[in-house]
C-alpha cells in the first residue's frame, strides 16, 4: 500500500469514528442540536478535522420523537389531563465514496508542475524541477565560503542611526 492510500484510509477512518461518536450524541437523550442545520455543520465540521470531506457523503436523517406530560402540577390522578409534545429527532446516515476514492487512487503518488510560461514545453518544467537541487547547492555556496567569510553580513546603502537619536551626519557602523 503507498503512503498515500495509507495516508486516504486513516483520514477515513478517523472521520467514520467521528461521525459514529456524533451519531450517538444524537441519539442521547440531552441531544442540544434542535436543527438540520446545527447537525449540517457538525458533521461538516467531523469531515473537514479528519480532512476527509471529499471521500465520505453524508445525509441527516429526521424523525419525530412525541413525548406525553402533565399538564398541570402535583401528582398524577384518574383525571390529570397529559399534553403530546413532539420533538425532532436527527441522525447521519455515511458512506463511502468508492468512486471518488478510485479516482484520487489513479493519481497517488503524483503531483501537479504548474509554470505561468506559455512557451515551455510540458517536459521543460520537469527538467527546472529536478535542476533545483543545483541551484540551492549554489546558493549556499554563494551565501557562505564564497564571499571569503563564514558569516557574510548585509551590506547597508545610506545613513546609519543609532536608536539613542545621533544625528544622520554622524555615521555609525553596526555591522563591524
Amino acid at each position: 500500500m503507498s503512503l498515500d492510500a495509507s495516508v486516504r484510509s486513516e483520514r477515513i477512518k478517523k472521520a467514520t469514528a467521528g461521525l459514529v461518536a456524533l451519531n450517538e450524541r444524537l441519539a442521547g437523550p440531552r441531544s442540544r442540536m434542535r436543527d438540520r442545520v446545527a447537525v449540517t455543520q457538525a458533521v461538516l465540521a467531523v469531515l473537514q478535522d479528519a480532512g476527509a470531506a471529499r471521500w465520505i457523503k453524508h445525509s441527516v436523517t429526521e424523525s419525530a420523537e412525541q413525548t406525553y406530560r402533565q399538564k398541570t402540577q402535583g401528582r398524577p390522578g384518574a383525571n390529570t389531563d397529559h399534553v403530546k409534545e413532539t420533538r425532532m429527532r436527527f441522525g447521519i446516515e455515511s458512506w463511502v465514496d468508492d468512486e471518488a476514492v478510485k479516482a484520487d487512487a489513479n493519481s497517488d503518488g503524483c503531483f501537479p508542475l504548474i509554470t505561468n510560461d506559455k512557451d515551455m514545453t510540458p517536459i521543460e518544467p520537469l527538467d527546472a524541477y529536478k535542476y533545483q537541487p543545483n541551484l540551492e547547492r549554489r546558493h549556499v555556496q554563494l551565501k557562505g565560503t564564497q564571499l571569503g567569510t563564514t558569516n557574510p553580513r548585509p551590506v547597508r546603502h545610506g545613513p546609519v542611526y543609532d536608536f539613542r537619536g545621533i544625528s544622520p551626519s554622524k555615521r555609525v557602523d553596526f555591522w563591524r
